[in-house]
């Protein structure tokens, strides 16, 4: 279990307003505490627009939705997803910005791997929508979408193979400039400083994953200080899931088709599941075994490659960097967009047709 430490001073500053040389240290009572400097403004990389936690950006390159996707996904991002009217509206400003014609652009949103059953390429959960009249209309396999088409400038489905500029996002990321560990019977005293927030969190954790609830607070005789008893701070997952490397991971033998697993997944806030390494293949094969002992059924995961040949994309919308086909696949066959694992005499991945049904396994954060 990883614990505050007690009587643990925590704030942060502005760094702009405060220099290393402004701390100045003398003996007090208090016993060991960490002082952390953290800016507590959401830090976007340059010329990205930040709005609710997330970073925004325009690319006015005409990619295919795939390629555009791959690129999102190289900037640590993935193409736009839109979850209510001020993000949409943001999102419109952001291109007219670029393009007073304002021009189609690529969104994030899909739907082929079964038609009607649109996704976000970051694995978000979202029925915000924003279509034109009488879309989408799905003809000629239109299956991904663009925003700011015909009249109304709304959103329309589209072949995927067609060239548009898009919209990139990710979320923001509160960066830790400072860890200054003091040593028992050791005080700080703090001048020339703009405070700007107060909070807390756990090492190795991103700060919002504390409850701030949980920590019972009071102010101390210092100005501008908080004094946090010790608080537990170890993640966990809910019952019946299993904990590894700051995931949570399930098993579910309902046998669904591939859209129809992810879409109960996403009702749980996770996503099919994405694996990143071998230890995590192996994890999942034991996830597997344990409920399935002679390995008999194939399980779906959350690879698929239904707007690319061959351009295969996680659900949850993280980087593809480890892959463990069977021999001679993916061929992609009949159309097998999607993939399963625990098949044939290999027993590893295999593409294979989105509409066959099979068990599956969701993934999530640790909340």
């Amino acid at each position: 279990m990883v614990s505050l430490a007690k009587l643990m001073l925590i704030f942060t500053v502005s760094m702009a307003a405060t220099a290393m040389d402004s701390l100045q240290t003398q003996q007090s009572e208090l016993e060991h505490f960490s002082l952390y400097y953290s800016s507590c403004s959401p830090d976007c990389p340059k010329d990205w627009v930040t709005f609710n936690r997330r970073c925004f950006k325009y690319f006015g390159q005409e990619m295919d939705w795939a390629s555009a996707e791959d690129h999102c996904l190289s900037l640590g991002a993935n193409l736009a997803s839109i979850h209510n009217e001020n993000e949409y509206q943001l999102v419109k400003a952001l291109i007219r910005g670029k393009d007073p014609n304002e021009n189609p652009v690529w969104i994030g949103l899909s739907a082929c791997q079964k038609k009607y059953m649109w996704i976000w390429a970051d694995g978000a959960n979202s029925r915000y929508t924003n279509w034109n009249s009488d879309e989408p209309n799905y003809t000629e396999k239109e299956c991904c979408v663009h925003m700011n088409f015909g009249v109304e400038k709304n959103w329309n489905d589209i072949p995927c193979s067609l060239n548009y500029p898009f919209v990139c996002v990710k979320k923001t990321a509160n960066m830790i400039h400072y860890l200054i560990t003091l040593p028992v019977l050791f005080t700080i005293s703090v001048t020339s400083t703009a405070f700007v927030c107060l909070s807390a969190w756990c090492l190795g954790t991103d700060w919002d994953k504390v409850v701030k609830d949980s920590l019972q607070g009071k102010i101390s005789e210092m100005e501008h200080f908080t004094v946090l008893h010790s608080s537990s701070c170890s993640p966990y997952c809910p019952d019946g899931w299993v904990t590894y490397s700051g995931r949570c991971f399930k098993y579910f033998n309902n046998t669904f088709d591939w859209i129809s697993a992810e879409d109960h997944c996403l009702s749980l806030d996770a996503n099919l599941v994405s694996i990143h390494n071998e230890n995590e293949y192996q994890l999942v094969k034991a996830l597997i075994r344990d409920k399935d002992p002679k390995d008999k059924y194939a399980v779906w995961i959350g690879l698929s490659a239904c707007q690319k040949k061959y351009n295969w994309i996680w659900s949850d919308g993280s980087k593809l960097t480890y892959t463990n086909w069977n021999p001679n696949e993916p061929n992609f066959a009949y159309e097998e967009c999607c993939v399963h694992m625990n098949f044939g005499a290999q027993m590893n991945w295999n593409d294979i047709p989105c509409d066959f049904k099979f068990a599956f396994i969701c993934a999530k954060k640790l909340p």
